[in-house]
């Protein structure tokens, strides 16, 4: 067999393996005790980690083609590693990168047409946080009572405690992609001059939707910060 078939066939592998790790590893299982407004939460982060973990496969992809080419099998693998980061940074901003490449008419409608889903999507994600906050705080005061009084073990409060945490951690996560996605619509609303309006009108409010959900994280962390040791 050629060296050709034998990375090709290597290359299969490591492409489904970073496709299982990725997806495995990132995506968030809900809570069972999880509110519904917290599995809307887990829904929309995976649905932003799975936006990730495909351009890090095309990353991989990619970059263990151009790996190969300069330096072997070897090459292939570096390259592959270095092309999951990168895919990784830039996977959700498919439509947006297209344009910033190309500068066509066809791609810029598909970048407004991204950008005005992505800008739907961040005012849901922003509504979600506030619900998810208000319920961290409706609920902390009495779970810390149950505590205090015995009603709940220690182990419940710490697993309550870890729930809000997470929480917290997905919401950092999606801000970190409202910032990306933003970014990356004004930059190409420069490029688009008169027509790149309505990107930087998404990006406008999708940094509304970012500091609302800034906010809605920062609620939460203060409500935790008055939580006794246990």
């Amino acid at each position: 067999m050629s060296r050709e078939a034998l990375f090709s066939r290597s290359h299969l592998r490591f492409v489904s393996f970073v496709v299982a790790a990725l997806t495995l590893a990132a995506c968030t299982t809900p809570d069972p005790n999880a509110s519904p407004a917290e599995k809307r939460l887990a829904e929309q982060h995976n649905q932003y980690v799975t936006t990730t973990a495909e351009g890090a496969v095309l990353g991989a992809v990619l970059g263990a083609g151009i790996g190969y080419a300069v330096g072997g099998t070897k090459g292939a693998l570096i390259g592959a590693g270095t092309g999951t980061v990168a895919g990784g940074a830039v996977g959700y901003l498919v439509a947006q990168n297209n344009f910033k490449r190309s500068r066509s008419q066809a791609d810029l409608n598909a970048a407004i047409t991204d950008a005005n889903k992505s800008a739907s999507d961040a005012a849901q994600n922003a509504l979600t946080a506030q619900q998810v906050a208000a319920e961290a705080r409706a609920s902390m005061a009495s779970l810390t009572a149950n505590y205090q009084a015995k009603k709940i073990t220690t182990e419940q409060y710490r697993s309550s405690l870890a729930r809000y945490n997470n929480d917290i951690k997905q919401l950092d996560e999606i801000s970190k992609g409202m910032q990306q996605k933003a970014a990356a619509m004004r930059e190409n609303a420069s490029y688009a001059g008169a027509q790149g309006t309505p990107l930087a009108n998404s990006a406008a409010s999708i940094e509304q939707s970012q500091r609302s959900l800034d906010a809605a994280a920062a609620q939460m962390r203060a409500t935790l910060a008055t939580a006794p040791a246990a």
